[in-house]
């Protein structure tokens, strides 16, 4: 039996998912202030998961014109109105289902724990989401309980920023409900037009430079095919990277939305007084009854573009192989996590059975471990929260924060990090049309087919392989099939995010008379 172990190659799988994302530049990631924080096991998701995305809570009934519809020999008939006003309005809770439900998952306040400024910028998560501690809360209590410098306020200021504002956020009309569970219709904050496009595209760029690096580091620190590989197409990856963003500064409103972020980052470092009541209403707007389940509410969130899950572009092919983890093992990021004693190094199942998961590694060749995926990072978007607030140092909670008890600093900026809200998550990372392939000892696969079909499932790290898995209100079903000599595992699966770090927050400037503080 071969001394390469799970635990080892899975540290040089994360090791060559932090380059490939990163685009293998360790500067770049630390002073953006962000770091991964991986979901183990990943999350199943499939393309309607999306629907009020791409749809916008409108429900389709296809085939439908008028009051007539047709039947299997294309002949018209009528159509019954009450039993397609039924089954609409049942698409349509879905929706609002699959809103709430994504609304959850990005609701969260990553863990900080032991990052540093060094060499450790990902964490492996078995739990991620707490009820207690939720983004929304926190940001909401924010806005609530602070005091912001006080300036007299100039009206043509205040005019250019309400302006500014409606280049980057529009309103949009929703189904909502009052008190007494009546239907009513009011409207949200939700992103512009220019704020999604600048969005997408930017996804598109960076998809279209991440597979430029990825096919220079891997000429880099790969074989000959992968030397040859670039040698060959570099002048096609180059071009895919100037079109995409040629694309972006004409169609993604490059100038215009970076224009307007910028000069809103100003007005809050200068009058931070001038945006407080507007991001106030952006909070109240933002926020939906879900119809399917009275009394649950929750601020819209999505994900850029609205149908990445349903397309190709944003994707980028991934493959890991023990070649790779031979380029990667001796990087000090390599043991980040996985190594020294990580359980997730080995095959879970469900979270238990620690016994028949040692079982289970230990026939593994690892050696012949292979696997390849399509990836995508998704940024969020939330029209309700304002990073720049946040690291603004004209602001600070006021007496009643104490109080109430949650006047705590929101974050400490040390490394690592602690305080109410250390991290926020900025981007999805989802993978697909995942392949594993491997040898066995025994030649058996037949025990890991047995617990992948099982309730309790079967994981890999931070690779969802199969089984069932609930989130939310939902509970999924993870198909996989067997290959001859390993799983492949069709559709989609969360596995982590990217996450900003603030600095010290709140951080007043000093010297601010008392009076001046409101």
């Amino acid at each position: 039996m071969s001394d390469l172990k799970s635990p080892q190659l899975l540290n040089g799988f994360l090791g060559k998912l932090y380059d490939e994302l990163t685009m293998g530049d360790d500067q770049v990631m630390r002073s953006a202030n962000d770091f991964f924080s991986w979901i183990t096991p990943g999350i199943p998701y499939s393309a309607d998961n999306f629907d009020f995305q791409e749809r916008g809570f409108v429900p389709t009934h296809l085939g439908v014109s008028g009051t007539e519809d047709q039947n299997e020999d294309g002949e018209p008939q009528d159509v019954d109105l009450e039993k397609l006003k039924r089954e609409l309005g049942a698409e349509k809770l879905r929706m609002y289902i699959q809103a709430e439900d994504l609304a959850y998952l990005m609701d969260f306040i990553p863990d900080a724990s032991g990052i540093s400024d060094g060499d450790k910028r990902m964490n492996l998560n078995k739990k991620i989401w707490n009820p207690s501690d939720r983004l929304s809360d926190i940001y909401n209590f924010v806005l609530n309980q602070s005091e912001v410098v006080q300036t007299e306020v100039d009206e043509t200021l205040q005019a250019k920023i309400d302006r500014v504002r409606k280049v980057l956020q529009t309103t949009k009309t929703v189904t909502d409900f009052d008190e007494n569970f009546e239907e009513v219709k009011r409207e949200i904050t939700v992103d512009s037009v220019v704020a999604v496009q600048y969005k997408e595209k930017k996804q598109v760029y960076d998809a279209a430079f991440q597979e430029y690096r990825n096919a220079q580091i891997r000429a880099m620190n790969g074989g000959p095919e992968d030397v040859d590989f670039f040698a060959l197409n570099e002048r096609i990856l180059r071009s895919k990277v100037r079109m995409a963003e040629n694309d972006w500064h004409a169609n993604g409103y490059k100038n215009l939305y970076e224009r307007a972020t910028s000069f809103l980052d100003q007005a809050a470092s200068g009058d931070l007084n001038l945006l407080m009541q507007g991001y106030r209403e952006d909070m109240d707007f933002s926020q939906i009854s879900n119809p399917a389940s009275p009394g649950s509410k929750f601020y819209f969130t999505k994900l850029v573009p609205s149908n990445f899950a349903s397309s190709m572009q944003g994707w980028t092919q991934f493959s890991f192989s023990k070649k790779d983890y031979e380029s990667h093992r001796d990087r000090r990021r390599t043991t980040w996590g996985a190594g020294g004693g990580f359980i997730g190094g080995l095959f879970n199942i469900g979270g238990s059975a620690e016994g028949e998961v040692t079982r289970i590694s230990n026939d593994v060749k690892w050696e012949s471990l292979k696997i390849k995926f399509s990836i995508a990072q998704v940024p969020i978007m939330r029209s309700w929260f304002h990073s720049n607030l946040l690291s603004s140092r004209f602001w600070r909670f006021g007496a009643n924060a104490d109080i109430i008890g949650q006047g705590d600093l929101l974050s400490d900026g040390g490394m690592p990090p602690t305080g109410q809200m250390p991290a926020y998550p900025t981007t999805a990372i989802f993978i697909k049309d995942l392949e594993i392939t491997f040898d066995t000892y025994s030649g058996n696969y037949d025990a890991l087919h047995s617990h992948i079909s099982g309730r309790s499932g079967l994981s890999w790290g931070p690779i969802h392989l199969g089984g069932s898995y609930s989130r939310s209100k939902t509970t999924s079903d993870f198909e996989s099939s067997r290959l001859h000599n390993g799983i492949k595992v069709e559709g989609m699966q969360l596995i982590g995010f990217r996450c900003h770090l603030l600095p010290k927050s709140p951080n007043p400037v000093e010297g601010i008379a008392e009076e001046n503080w409101a």
